[in-house]
C-alpha cells in the first residue's frame, strides 16, 4: 500500500495537468497543431515515466513493472477510443478547432467515471473473487468482437439511442454558435452538436471502461497503481487523438492487435483464478507485440494495395 502523500501528489498532478492542458492547449480555441500535440503527448509519457520511477524507488521493481504493464495496456486501449472519436466528430461535423473543447470536458468526465468504476471493481473482487472469471470471459468476448466492429460507418449513428432520445426531448440546433454547448433563444434552451458529441463521447467511454477496468484489475490489485495508470492514460488521450487522428485510419488491422491483447488479458484473469499466473513482464511483451505487429501488417498491406 502507498502512503497518503502519494495520493495527495497524484491529485495535485491531476489538478496541475488540467490547468496546463486548459491553458496551453486550449487557449483561444485554436486548433491543436501537430507539433503541440506531439509535445503534449511526450509530456504525458514523461510524467508516467516519472511516476513509475518514484514507484520503483518506494516499492521496488515488481510494483514498478505492474505500473508499466497497466499503463501500457490502458494506453493501448485508449487508441481504440480514437476510432470512435473520429466517427463522432465526423458525424456531427465538428470543426477541428472545437474538438479540443469536447475532448477536454469529456476527459474530465472519463476520469471521474473511471475512479468510480475502479472503486466498485476493487470492492467487488474483494468480496467475490469469482468475479475474475466473469471479467475474464467479458474481455475474451470483447477481444473477439472488436475487430468486426465497423467504426467508420456513420450510418450506424443515425439509430443511436442517445441521439434519438436527446433530439426528442431537447431543443436541438445544428448551429455550433462559435463552439458553445448550449444557447438560449426565444426563452428556450437549445443544445448544439458539440453537446451531443460530448454525450456520445461520455457514452463511448462508459463502454470502453467495461474493458479498461477489468484489464487493469488483471494486472494489479493495488489501488494507487490502478488509478494512476488510468488517469495518466486518459490525460494523454486528448493530445494523442490529434497526433493519431490523421494516421490511425491507415492502420486498419490495429483493432486486431487490440482485440488479441484483450483476449490475452481475459485468459490471464481466468487462468489466474485457477492458480496459473503470468508475469507482468510477459504482459508488457504481449502488449507491445500485438500492437507492433498489427501496425506493421497494416503498413505492409497499405503499401501492397498502393502498388496493385
Amino acid at each position: 500500500m502507498f502512503p497518503s502523500y502519494y495520493w495527495v501528489s497524484l491529485i495535485a498532478i491531476l489538478v496541475l495537468s488540467v490547468f496546463v492542458d486548459l491553458g496551453v492547449a486550449s487557449r483561444n480555441s485554436k486548433q491543436l497543431s501537430m507539433l503541440k500535440a506531439l509535445a503534449l503527448s511526450s509530456l504525458w509519457v514523461m510524467l508516467a515515466a516519472t511516476i513509475g520511477s518514484v514507484i520503483y524507488l518506494h516499492a521496488g521493481v515488481d510494483m514498478a513493472v505492474e505500473f508499466v504493464a497497466a499503463y501500457c495496456i490502458e494506453l493501448s486501449l485508449s487508441v481504440d477510443n480514437v476510432f470512435v472519436f473520429i466517427l463522432i466528430f465526423k458525424y456531427f461535423d465538428i470543426e477541428p478547432r472545437f474538438q479540443h473543447k469536447v475532448l477536454f470536458i469529456g476527459g474530465l468526465g472519463a476520469i471521474v467515471l473511471r475512479l468510480l468504476m475502479l472503486t466498485c471493481g476493487f470492492y467487488i473482487i474483494n468480496m467475490f473473487e469469482w468475479v475474475f472469471l466473469l471479467f475474464g470471459f467479458l474481455l475474451i468476448y470483447s477481444g473477439y468482437k472488436l475487430p468486426f466492429m465497423n467504426s467508420y460507418d456513420s450510418s450506424t449513428m443515425d439509430d443511436n439511442l442517445v441521439i434519438r432520445i436527446t433530439k426528442r426531448y431537447f431543443n436541438y440546433s445544428q448551429d455550433n454558435k462559435g463552439g458553445v454547448l448550449y444557447f438560449h433563444k426565444d426563452k428556450k434552451l437549445f443544445i448544439t452538436p458539440l453537446a451531443l458529441a460530448l454525450l456520445m463521447i461520455e457514452k463511448a467511454d462508459l463502454v470502453f471502461a467495461m474493458d479498461s477496468v477489468p484489464a487493469v484489475l488483471a494486472i494489479t490489485k493495488d489501488p494507487f497503481i490502478a488509478f494512476s495508470s488510468n488517469i495518466l492514460a486518459i490525460l494523454g488521450l486528448r493530445s494523442m487523438y490529434f497526433v493519431m487522428s490523421n494516421a490511425i485510419q491507415k492502420f486498419k488491422y490495429l483493432k486486431y492487435g487490440i482485440g488479441g491483447m484483450l483476449v490475452y488479458i481475459g485468459a490471464k484473469m481466468i487462468l489466474g483464478f485457477f492458480g496459473v499466473h503470468f508475469s507482468n513482464y510477459i504482459s508488457i511483451l504481449v502488449t507491445v507485440i500485438f500492437i507492433a505487429l498489427s501496425v506493421i501488417f497494416s503498413m505492409i498491406m497499405k503499401v501492397g494495395s498502393v502498388h496493385k
